[in-house]
């Protein structure tokens, strides 16, 4: 019975998704006001869809119950309010440890390591924020845990600090991941069932969603302050999963943050991909390098990226709005231009243009590919 009701909820969830959260944005062939084909695009192609978990949903297992794991249900649901579907603001949720400063001048970093950049500092009996632990303990003048931090309740992230210099509870540790199994849904996402074990706690089961690449035998997923399961202590950012042999491995601590759906990586490794939210016809959509996590790229991207080796599929969107703001370039502004001369009145007022072009991540250079005409569709109840 249980599981009746978790695959109920998660598909009543994913319709939910589709007409919540804001309009439904299609690409039309301005010729023939078809769907275009062109890198995949079709008419049932889903915005891809996000799984919505109640605060504490997650079951709490005994040591004799986590043996039987692969038979449990994950949680029983309850019906989830309006704010848990996707498009939810989470930048309120208060997953945090308030934390003060112990030592006289501590340091804060970009990255969990002494040797990473600079980026503020703290003094003693200033109060931060902890949003997360790195996934492994350390020993930096003394066994603790890099921990995420920010400076204001909002979680408006600004580094990492070392635990030893914070009123936190030192023998705390990050919790674990556990591969149970992969669910497919109707509607086309697929999601992963995992085990979390923390420190102090039973082990609970959680929810996430699941980013595959065609031509990839791994598969990844994030965890962090977006999800209503996430507790301070946890380890952040994306995660991949090998599902053959269930082994979890961490391998960027970008992706957790608020509004992201997905984050992936190239076949190499080299390049962390994440959708970083919505915007007005394209999702948002940020590149880092793995290794630093510097952020070399931050644009648009429609219903999906096509990522063929080192490159993806990117899109500028012609607006005013970005126009005026410098946030389009002028080969973009020229070929939009030129191809708006192309539409009719009519189809003019369905949409915004947008030009799409492949970005080659390693030497971040675009080639163009086409216009198109993303037109605007009122999503049904």
């Amino acid at each position: 019975m249980m599981k009746k009701k978790h695959l109920l909820f998660l598909f009543l969830m994913s319709f939910a998704c589709s007409v919540f959260s804001y309009d439904v944005y299609d690409f039309y062939d301005y010729e023939e006001s078809e769907y275009v084909d062109d890198y995949g695009f079709s008419e049932d192609m889903d915005f891809g869809s996000v799984i919505s978990r109640e605060e504490n949903s997650g079951k709490n297992l005994s040591d004799e119950e986590s043996a039987a794991d692969d038979e449990e249900t994950v949680s029983e649901w309850e019906q989830p309010s309006l704010e848990d579907y996707y498009g939810r603001d989470f930048s309120s949720v208060q997953q945090y440890y308030r934390a003060r400063v112990t030592e006289q001048k501590v340091n804060v970093r970009k990255q969990p390591s002494t040797s990473s950049e600079k980026v503020k500092v703290v003094y003693k009996d200033d109060v931060v924020f902890v949003r997360g632990f790195d996934d492994e303990r350390q020993n930096v003048d003394g066994p603790g845990y890099w921990v995420m931090i920010s400076d204001s309740e909002r979680g408006d992230l600004s580094g990492w600090i070392y635990s030893k210099y914070l009123d936190i509870d030192h023998n705390l540790y990050s919790g674990r991941f556990s591969y149970i199994r992969t669910e497919k849904h109707e509607s086309g996402f697929e999601s992963l069932v995992l085990k979390l074990s923390r420190c102090y706690e039973n082990a609970v089961y959680v929810d996430v969603v699941l980013k595959r690449n065609e031509g990839q035998d791994f598969c990844t997923f994030t965890w962090g302050p977006a999800n209503p399961q996430f507790k301070y202590y946890d380890p952040v950012g994306t995660f991949v999963l090998n599902e053959e042999s269930g082994i979890i491995k961490h391998v960027s601590y970008n992706g957790g943050n608020y509004d992201s759906l997905w984050s992936c990586f190239t076949d190499d490794m080299e390049f962390m991909i994440q959708d970083a939210g919505k915007s007005s016809t394209a999702r948002a959509l940020n590149v880092y390098e793995t290794s630093s996590g510097q952020l070399i790229f931050s644009g648009n991207y429609y219903k999906d990226i096509f990522l063929e080796e080192d490159s993806i599929v990117v899109a500028e969107i012609y607006n005013s709005w970005n126009i005026g703001n410098g946030y389009i370039s002028k080969e973009s502004i020229k070929k939009a231009e030129e191809f708006k001369e192309s539409l009719s009145a009519e189809n003019l007022k369905k949409g915004e243009i947008l030009v799409l072009y492949r970005l080659n991540l390693k030497t971040t250079k675009m080639e163009y590919i086409r216009c198109v005409l993303s037109v605007k569709q009122k999503a049904a109840f």
